[in-house]
């Protein structure tokens, strides 16, 4: 099927506008043919009349047909693309598929909603502003584990993966300044968490993250 795309091989035009530049071409002759007559004071004869109006309607309608069907084909073409399954359905790499990456941030979450928990409830925690947020993170976080848990064996589409991991990405975005929350409350605690969910942060995306382990402030 001929993509709407022009490519190393083509010319500068589109294909579409390949196709279309015949028929418009005509068009546009045929039109200046009967201006420049007009403009010579020519009288043409009905037949000539008649052969020009039907072969300009004729181009016309024929660069119509041609635009519309050349729409239905990129719009094909579009939704083929988009149903086309990714990289990681096709090669068997595991390390990419969907699967391990909902079950690491599914972990993941598991482990900072024990933090937050934890946090949230810790004696030392006085402040109703840190303690609101606290309890807020806990609620995210468990909403987020509970929809990775239900994903986690679904057939997934692009689309749908897609939508998860930018749910994950903007939960994950938050979890540094969480962390660090938590930390300031209970720093001892938070020290043997961090020990124990270190198998976790570094798997959280279904691959180990190659980045350092040590903490982005001071306790």
């Amino acid at each position: 099927m001929a993509r709407n795309v022009g490519t190393s091989t083509d010319s500068g035009l589109p294909r579409t506008a390949e196709r279309l530049v015949p028929w418009l071409g005509g068009a546009i002759l045929i039109a200046g043919v009967q201006i420049v007559v007009e403009l010579a004071g020519g009288q043409p004869s009905l037949p000539q009349r008649v052969g020009m109006i039907l072969g300009l309607c004729g181009s016309l309608a024929v660069a119509g047909v041609v635009a519309a069907r050349a729409s239905r084909e990129a719009a094909v073409a579009d939704r083929q693309e988009r149903e086309r399954p990714a990289l990681y359905e096709v090669s068997g790499a595991e390390e990419a598929g969907p699967s391990a990456y909902i079950e690491g941030m599914a972990r993941w979450a598991e482990a900072m909603l024990e933090l937050t928990e934890h946090a949230a409830a810790a004696p030392a925690a006085t402040d109703v502003d840190v303690t609101g947020e606290l309890t807020s993170a806990c609620e995210d976080t468990l909403a987020l584990r509970d929809l990775l848990r239900a994903n986690v064996d679904a057939p997934l589409k692009v689309s749908g993966m897609a939508t998860l991991r930018s749910i994950c990405s903007m939960w994950e975005s938050e979890q540094a300044r969480v962390e660090q929350l938590a930390a300031r409350i209970d720093p001892e605690w938070h020290r043997g968490w961090r020990a124990r969910s270190v198998v976790e942060r570094l798997l959280r995306r279904g691959v180990r993250q190659a980045e350092a382990t040590a903490l982005p402030y001071r306790l």
